[in-house]
């Protein structure tokens, strides 16, 4: 089969993590085993839906809403 092709883009930079790195630890836990399956590996890609390590800073700003509020 044909293989899509994706375009390359720079990571994700500029986001300030106010997070200890036990709660840092926690979340790529949290991620590999409820989101690394659509989103795919961070800075690998690999998943059916937009790595978010590739995302616009302005597209992720507000995560935490989707992510635990549900706003969608």
């Amino acid at each position: 089969p044909e293989f899509a092709k994706v375009e390359a883009k720079p990571l994700l930079d500029g986001i300030e993590i106010k997070a200890t790195p036990a709660e840092i630890q926690l979340g790529g836990k949290l991620y590999v085993n409820n989101c690394v399956f659509c989103h795919g590996v961070p800075g690998v890609g690999g998943g059916r839906i937009p790595n978010l390590g590739y995302s616009a800073k302005e597209k992720i700003q507000d995560l935490h809403k989707y992510v635990l509020e549900g706003v969608l």
